[in-house]
């Protein structure tokens, strides 16, 4: 990284992330890549200017292998999509809020990975619908734009990612400006964020930025575990480093479903309102997991009326009071076995952009299933064609996939002859709109004659040899079509 001249604005980005298995259609959380090291190691390292602005971004994936066997990458689009995803961060202490980096229209949506400039399904929840456009609203401590929030009591970031599409990335930037210090001194700045989604959480990578003194003597933040891990926890924070005297800030908390986080203590410094004081030695912070039990309420899933013959209604599965819910991966519109899906409904629960917020009450889900059926129409081709041609076509008749179709009669008009519908009389009818053509002539009429003879000066009795004078007369007496 080159060394970036005061009052130059810095960027740096954090990777969140998150895989994703779906098996038959079900969406199931599993464990980490151990193909991608974030959350162990610190991937990236810049040094900054004093009073100048740093964004860092914020970016969180989404993969996993869909129902097909489909595997998202950084070029390809799985057909699932995530649950509401948690992401929160602490900014690192000695840098300063400005905002967040605005869009044009004030939304956050995911792009493809493969093409940034391609929209893809995931948004931020915007839960601030009336907030300025432009530049955000400020409530006590608490600044707000289109459901990114900040604390300036926590120095906590903290927004919702729903809908991601696996193999699309969401990107959020943070705006923050470095302090001014004294010659000789130095300030480190690291950053990560943590991600829930569902059972499992995550920690991304870690973000290293620093100013003033090149060579300096530092101590290291460890940060561990104590007791029982619960599977699907995030690893805990890397390892950070800091001069003695340097204003430090405690990593942000890990969450977890199920499970309530002590928090991170030490008895190495005194920590006040997330910040501690860097002593002449290392530190090690540690924090351990306590089940949370929860009164858990039922969501079930059943179709009204007819449904594919190999179809199964999603698992019942609970939830407990608050926690958001994301519907079965069946989605409005999708064909199955001939079997076009009309979406899922409750009487229970408002259901909005796929999912809800579980009540305190069991909740029933009812799903509806159409058969399809297809078209059968007839047209005309060609540029003869009888007067008022279109009332002569037969009527456009709906089939299911399988059903025999007979072709329809020919049609008939005087003086023009039909030459045929191009199909055959009979056929199966596929899982798509037929159209069957037919084509039209002129008469083409074959004619008889019928000859007679007139002998001209008739007389009673004629010798042999008599020569006659005749009139041949001719006359059309039918046409054979």
């Amino acid at each position: 990284m080159r060394y970036l001249n005061k009052y130059a604005k810095t960027r740096i980005v954090l990777g969140i992330v998150f895989f994703v298995f779906s098996i038959l259609g079900i969406i199931a959380i599993n464990t980490i890549s151990k193909n991608i090291a974030y959350g162990d190691e610190i991937t990236q390292s810049i040094r900054v200017a004093e009073n100048s602005t740093l964004t860092y971004y914020l970016k969180v994936k989404y993969d996993g292998v869909d129902k097909s066997g489909v595997e998202s990458t950084d070029s390809v689009m799985a057909d699932m999509r995530s649950g509401q995803i948690n992401v929160s961060d602490i900014i690192p202490e000695g840098l300063a809020f400005e905002g967040f980096e605005m869009t044009e229209d004030g939304t956050f949506n995911a792009v493809s990975r493969a093409d940034n400039t391609i929209i893809c399904p995931g948004h931020v929840v915007d839960d601030t619908r009336e907030v300025n456009l432009t530049s955000g609203t400020w409530d006590g401590d608490d600044y707000f734009y289109h459901g990114l929030h900040y604390s300036s009591s926590t120095r906590k970031v903290e927004f919702k990612v729903e809908n991601l599409r696996a193999g699309c990335e969401l990107v959020v930037g943070v705006i923050t400006r470095t302090p001014t210090i004294e010659e000789g001194e130095r300030r480190d700045f690291y950053d990560n964020a943590f991600v829930l989604d569902r059972n499992v959480a995550n920690i991304s990578n870690t973000v290293h930025a620093w100013m003033g003194k090149e060579n300096a003597v530092i101590h290291n933040v460890n940060y561990e575990y104590v007791g029982d891990v619960p599977a699907g926890a995030p690893q805990s924070p890397v390892t950070t480093s800091y001069i003695e005297g340097a204003r430090v800030g405690v990593m942000v908390e890990p969450e977890l479903d199920g499970y309530v986080f002590s928090g991170w203590s030490t008895s190495d410094v005194q920590i006040t309102n997330g910040s501690f004081t860097m002593p002449n030695n290392d530190v090690t912070l540690r924090g351990s997991w306590v089940e949370n039990v929860q009164e858990e309420f039922e969501v079930s899933y059943s179709i009204n009326g007819d449904a594919p013959s190999d179809y199964v209604a999603p698992k019942t599965r609970s939830y407990p009071e608050n926690k958001y819910v994301k519907l079965d991966s069946t989605e409005s519109g999708e064909i199955i076995d001939g079997y076009e899906f009309k979406g899922w409904d409750s009487d229970d629960v408002a259901i909005d952009d796929g999912g809800f917020e579980m009540p305190n009450r069991d909740v029933e889900i009812v799903g509806e299933f159409e058969r399809v059926s297809y078209e059968v129409k007839y047209e005309f081709q060609g540029d003869l064609l009888p007067p008022n041609a279109n009332s002569l076509l037969p009527a456009t008749q709906s089939y299911y996939p399988g059903d025999t179709v007979t072709t329809a009669p020919d049609p008939t008009y005087d003086g023009y002859r039909f030459t045929g519908w191009f199909k055959n009389s009979s056929f199966i009818m596929p899982e798509e709109d037929v159209v069957i053509y037919g084509e039209w002539s002129y008469f083409n009429g074959l004619f008889a004659p019928n000859i007679s003879v007139a002998i001209i000066d008739q007389k009673d009795e004629y010798s042999k040899g008599t020569k006659f004078n005749s009139l041949l007369l001719s006359r059309i007496l039918t046409v054979l079509k």
